[in-house]
């Protein structure tokens, strides 16, 4: 006989569950987006109380997993009279360790068990409100969600937190002071921080980030009568790892819970005071649950007073949910089966079939966004994408060339923005959105606000890492100019299909490396770059390649031999190309931005385009001067000095960023503030417009060949496919420092300019 934890571990089971959790939580956003048209803009509190049941509905379906299906439990250790009084009975800001896969699952089930579940709120990343079914419930749950940009923030902490602190069930808000989940890397980099800021050093948890909660104390007095101090802990000796997978598996998991209730009038007023209040309060954790690792107990070495246990029986409520939720989700799934083979509706079953193959294939990996990012089908779906797109852009920039150009230049280069947004943006998805890259941007608040993004503009940018050309992407897309950014580029790129032929209808600059022939070409193609209706910026690697060791050995053996400064991080400029540019740059481009970009040294995670496919972030942090034109001198010797000058420059701030982990501190550069961006829902929205057409476009093909017996186009188009792959690795392998020009080679000439 077939044991039922033998069944609990089939992927059918895993299955069931992961449908009737999305099918529940689609129905849930349904519910709250017709109750938002409907209800809110007349009683907003009638629409409160009423949006609780379906989010309860919708949260209840993984608490059922653990508790019904899997027989975890969780203790939990309170003050008796505190919960007889006040848990459940009054709003409230949990703060609350983030050490565990599931330590979000823990703190729904002690909800639940209190009736607060349905009205529980969280601050969390404005990323994360784009996630299809959790975000989407979240946002229209009235979320806090931050931008990471304090000024922003602080209005939207007011807003939000006087919205959750009115609603007429009592609310309780999650914020998660240490920023991200414990990890052996981040714990590394919290303890190094703690000791160079003479702090307290945390085993167990990471340094808390304080800015947040002192935002939120004048506008949590007014509302939340209390804080809820959680620390949750599982046994280190346990034989089921507290992770998604074991609860799937119907693997019983034991929390262990200590809660305690603060007034909030303990915590001080000041901003500084309450700020160190926080931290204290994380060292008390600490010990804690340090207590809890070495004795078992939260309390014989932590020097709290001990208080009862109490284990948390599930509800019946969950359970009822999650059966309705697994018939309305797994029959609607079955009737569309058999209704789909009675009609002969093959290509529709075929679908069905191949969407739940792939779910088995993975084994539930989705569940693990990491692992789901590391598979080479998500790859090869992400190469499918961007060249089937490129094509289509290409063809499309292709009529619009041949048809509109000779007659409507404006129109033309119009449409071509857009055209080149929707390709670009793409990896540009992949860094802000797939990756989760986040860069931090210093420049001039001033200049920021009334120049980035609406003038013409000459980038002059270092030219060091594998994905410099991408974080350049990415600053054009947050001021708007992604679609209209040019570069200085080989000519033979404009013939690499997709990127160059799309460089190539754009009107971008490309040079033959024969002088003579080149100083018409600049000329000519700055006229044209310039005379577009929209902001333009051209790049400008003055370098002339990628910076790699050899190329630097050449490059400062260059420097000796003509008495020149030597550049520790940079290759010395080439000033040939920039001298040529400026007699036609003058009148039609004011300024010139110098772009100084830097990863830090010790980062465990390179900055490659390898790393950003495997789903790892990547921090790049980056420097913007706005150098008026007529800085630089008339006079093409002295241009090409100023050039010169401006890479000692550049180098000495990068050489202090190494250094100091600052862009000023030892530079002579005037510090100014940074901005973190975040990103953009238009590339987003694009990147899966494109990955939707381009999907089941090769989809539809592949199941109309195999039901047809078209065997030579099924040959075909898997050979297309695995073009793409490997056109995709080849992209990849191109980016590569060890790929770049043969400057600096024995071999090659030695001259820079």
């Amino acid at each position: 006989m077939v044991r039922l934890e033998d069944v609990k571990k089939m992927t059918i089971c895993h299955m069931c569950i992961a449908i009737t959790f999305f099918t529940c939580g689609f129905f849930c956003f349904l519910a709250q987006l017709i109750l938002l048209i409907t209800i809110k803009p007349f009683n907003p509190q009638l629409f409160r109380k009423l949006t609780y049941y379906p989010l309860y509905g919708f949260y209840s379906q993984l608490i059922a997993a653990a508790e019904w299906y899997g027989g975890s439990r969780l203790r939990v250790y309170m003050d008796p009279e505190d919960e007889k009084k006040f848990i459940g009975k009054e709003h409230g800001l949990m703060i609350m360790n983030h050490t565990y896969e599931i330590d979000w699952l823990m703190g729904w089930m002690i909800l639940d068990k209190y009736g607060l579940l349905g009205s529980a709120k969280a601050f969390a990343k404005k990323a994360l409100r784009y996630l299809p079914v959790v975000g989407w419930a979240w946002w229209l749950a009235e979320f806090v969600f931050l931008n990471r940009d304090f000024e922003k923030d602080k209005a939207v902490i007011a807003k939000q937190l006087k919205i959750a602190y009115s609603y007429p069930n009592p609310t309780w808000v999650l914020l998660n002071a240490e920023g991200t989940r414990f990890t052996d890397a981040k714990h590394e980099a919290s303890v190094k921080f703690a000791q160079e800021k003479g702090m307290t050093v945390l085993k167990h948890h990471l340094i808390p980030r304080t800015k947040g909660f002192t935002t939120s104390m004048p506008y949590l007095r007014d509302g939340c009568p209390a804080i809820y101090d959680l620390s949750l802990v599982f046994k280190r000796d346990a034989k089921v790892r507290p992770n998604l997978i074991a609860i799937l598996s119907g693997q019983a998991v034991q929390a262990h819970m200590f809660v305690r209730r603060i007034p909030m009038n303990k915590v001080p007023k000041d901003e500084k005071a309450a700020a160190a209040w926080m931290q204290q309060l994380y060292v008390e954790k600490d010990r804690i649950i340090d207590s809890f690792h070495q004795t078992g107990s939260f309390f014989k070495t932590s020097g709290f007073k001990e208080v009862p246990c109490k284990v948390m029986e599930p509800r019946i409520h969950t359970l009822i949910c999650f059966a309705a939720g697994l018939m309305v989700s797994v029959g609607s799934i079955v009737y569309y089966l058999i209704s789909s083979l009675l009609a002969a509706n093959w290509f529709g079953l075929i679908a069905a079939l191949f969407v739940l193959g792939v779910s088995a294939a993975t084994k539930f990996k989705m569940i693990t966004l990491e692992e789901l990012k590391k598979l080479r089908l998500i790859h090869l779906c992400v190469a499918i994408t961007f060249f089937t797109s490129g094509l289509t852009i290409n063809f499309t920039q292709l009529l619009l060339h041949v048809l509109l150009k000779p007659f409507n230049k404006h129109l033309f280069r119009k449409l071509m923005y857009y055209l080149c947004y929707s390709l670009y943006s793409q990896l540009v998805f992949i860094a802000d959105w797939y990756a989760g890259c986040r860069m931090r941007v210093y420049m001039d608040a001033e200049d920021f606000k009334k120049y980035a993004g609406k003038e013409h503009v000459l980038l002059i940018m270092n030219h060091k890492y594998e994905i410099d050309w991408l974080a350049g992407w990415q600053i054009c897309d947050k001021v708007g100019v992604l679609g209209n950014c040019k570069a200085y580029a080989k000519k033979a790129i404009r013939y690499v299909p997709c990127i160059g032929w799309a460089w190539w209808l754009a009107e971008f600059v490309f040079l033959n490396r024969d002088y003579d022939k080149d100083k018409e070409i600049i000329a000519n193609q700055l006229k044209i770059v310039f005379s577009y209706p929209d902001p333009t910026w051209l790049l400008l690697n003055a370098e002339g390649t990628r910076f790699t060791p050899s190329k630097h050995e050449a490059s400062v053996k260059f420097a000796q031999e003509r008495g020149m400064t030597v550049l520790k991080h940079h290759l010395i400029p080439r000033t040939k190309g920039f001298t040529a540019s400026l007699p036609s740059l003058r009148g039609i481009c004011p300024v010139i931005y110098d772009i100084n970009l830097a990863f830090k040294q010790d980062e465990k995670v390179p900055p490659t385009m390898h790393s950003l496919l495997n789903g790892k972030s990547v921090e790049p942090y980056m420097l913007m001067r706005r150098i008026p034109l007529e800085r630089v001198p008339d006079d093409e010797k002295e241009a090409a000095a100023w050039l010169q000058q401006l890479f000692v420059e550049k180098d000495r701030i990068i050489d202090s960023f190494h250094e100091t982990g600052s862009f000023f501190e030892k530079s002579g550069v005037e510090e100014v503030p940074y901005t973190v961006t975040e990103p953009r829902l238009s590339s987003l929205v694009n990147f899966f417009g494109w990955a939707t057409y381009s999907m089941s476009l090769v989809a539809y093909y592949l199941i109309s060949s195999l039901l047809a017996a078209n065997w030579t186009g099924l040959i075909i188009a898997l050979s297309v496919l695995g073009t793409f792959y490997w056109l995709m690795g080849s992209a990849i392998k191109s980016t590569q420092i060890s790929k770049g020009s043969s400057y600096g080679a024995k071999t090659a000439k030695a001259s820079t300019n």
